[in-house]
């Protein structure tokens, strides 16, 4: 079994919120993006915590939005019923595997993996870092351009969609 679900490290820029258009990621999904500072220590507030580039595994697999690339074990069951309309009709459990989605890049109909590119992938963080710190006052500014969101409402996700599958999980499958 297979599954895609959306599994959160800290703005939610898993595989499955990214979507490659050619050999261009895009983010969808992003009503995350804005989370209130936490005090809770973690990795602080770099890319690692996004979840967009890979870092440390959640429930045992890669499912940061460049990194899940392959069919992975999954820390989870599916539960699939077996002999449907029989005497025999029972339910079981299977392991579940993390399957990447659309967020695999192609380039010249070959999907090509972000590791081939981290050190364009660094360059592009480290440009962008500068040009948001050299622009930061205009960028921070009554009238810049994040004034209009300033008030907006966002959705504060205290813990990671992850955290609440698998307790769900867990508390569906307890005899299994």
């Amino acid at each position: 079994q297979t599954c895609a679900l959306p599994i959160l490290s800290g703005t939610d820029c898993h595989f499955d919120n990214v979507i490659a258009c050619g050999e261009y990621p895009v983010l969808v999904d992003t009503e995350t993006f804005f989370q209130p500072l936490s005090h809770g220590g973690g990795d602080g507030y770099t890319v690692l915590s996004t979840g967009l580039v890979p870092g440390i595994p959640v429930a045992g697999c890669d499912a940061s939005g460049f990194g899940a690339q392959r069919l992975q074990p999954f820390r989870a069951r599916i539960p699939r019923w077996t002999d449907v309309n029989s005497a025999h009709m029972e339910l079981r459990f299977d392991d579940a595997r993390l399957a990447p989605q659309q967020n695999v890049p192609m380039f010249q109909n070959e999907p090509c993996g972000a590791s081939s590119y981290a050190k364009e992938l660094l360059d592009g963080f480290e440009d962008a870092y500068r040009i948001a710190l050299t622009h930061r006052s205009e960028l921070l500014s009554s009238s810049g351009p994040l004034d209009a969101i300033e008030n907006c409402p966002i959705r504060v996700l205290v813990r990671g969609t992850l955290d609440y599958y698998l307790a769900v999980n867990r508390a569906l499958h307890l005899r299994n």
